[in-house]
Order: structure tokens, then C-alpha cells, then sequence
């Protein structure tokens, strides 16, 4: 598995209605409509430079901040949502 978008819209959170991307060979966006709805969509990073880490690295990706801005939040909200989707079987 692969996460290369979050979008959290849990009102519960500080990071309510945030969308995060997590690859950058693509820049993922959304646009919410008039009624509400949402169109997402996504464009190609023209500045993506494949195997930059060499071939045995494939992706990386930093989660930085200042103490109390809620890194381990996300890291919670990223675990939470992610253990709910593979144990569903709906």
C-alpha cells in the first residue's frame, strides 16, 4: 500500500478539511463546487526527478514541524484511518 493523498475531513482534529500529498511526482488538488461536491484531480510535478535516492529507495516523505503543531497527531489520524480500512470488509 501506497498513500499518495490524505484528505481529512474528521471535525474532531486540528487538521479538519485538509488534503495532504504525499508523492511528488504528482500534485493531487480538489475543488469543492457550489453544492458541496468535490472534483478532484491532478497534474504531473514537471520538476519530479525519478530515482533521485537511487534505485533502492523509492519514495520519502517528512513530516515537520514545531513541538505542539501536531506531527503526532497526524501520524494518529494516518494510523487510525489506515488500520479501519484494512480491517473493513464491507
Amino acid at each position: 500500500m501506497k498513500i499518495i493523498k490524505l484528505w481529512i475531513k474528521d471535525e474532531r482534529s486540528n487538521f479538519k478539511n485538509q488534503e495532504l500529498n504525499f508523492w511528488g511526482k504528482y500534485f493531487f488538488k480538489k475543488i469543492i463546487k457550489e453544492n458541496n461536491s468535490l472534483n478532484n484531480f491532478y497534474e504531473e510535478n514537471l520538476n519530479y526527478i525519478e530515482e533521485f535516492w537511487g534505485d533502492r529507495i523509492i519514495e520519502t516523505t517528512g513530516i515537520i514541524g514545531l513541538n505542539g503543531s501536531g506531527k503526532s497527531t497526524l501520524i494518529s489520524l494516518i494510523r487510525d484511518h489506515i488500520s479501519y480500512d484494512i480491517g473493513n470488509t464491507n
